[in-house]
C-alpha cells in the first residue's frame, strides 16, 4: 500500500486520530465514537474485542503520507500547516 493523502482532514482530524490510537478513548466512550465515526469507515480506525480502538495500516499510511510519525507525533503537531487548512477550505479563493 503506498502513503496517500486524504485531503479532507485537518488538525482535529490528526489530533483525534492520534487521541484514538494512543488509549484516550475506547468503546464505551460512545460520543467519542461518533466523532471518530468517520475514521472508521475510512478504515483508518478499528477496535477489537476488548473494545481497544487501534490504528489500522491504512491510518498508518495516511499519517505517514502528511508526515506524521504515528508512534512519535509531536513534531508533526508543534510544525502543523495550519494555512493548508484555511487553503482547502471550501470559501478559500
Amino acid at each position: 500500500m503506498q502513503y496517500k493523502e486524504d485531503e479532507d482532514l485537518r488538525y482535529e482530524d490528526y489530533m483525534r486520530i492520534i487521541k484514538a490510537k494512543s488509549g484516550h478513548w475506547d468503546k464505551t466512550h460512545k460520543d467519542a465514537l461518533k466523532l471518530l465515526q468517520p475514521y472508521f469507515d475510512k478504515g483508518y480506525l478499528e477496535t477489537n474485542r476488548n473494545g481497544d480502538i487501534w490504528l489500522t495500516e491504512k491510518g498508518v499510511f495516511t499519517l505517514k503520507a502528511v508526515g506524521c510519525d504515528p508512534l512519535d507525533p509531536r513534531e508533526f503537531f508543534d510544525d502543523y500547516p495550519h494555512m493548508l487548512d484555511d487553503m482547502r477550505a471550501p470559501d478559500a479563493g
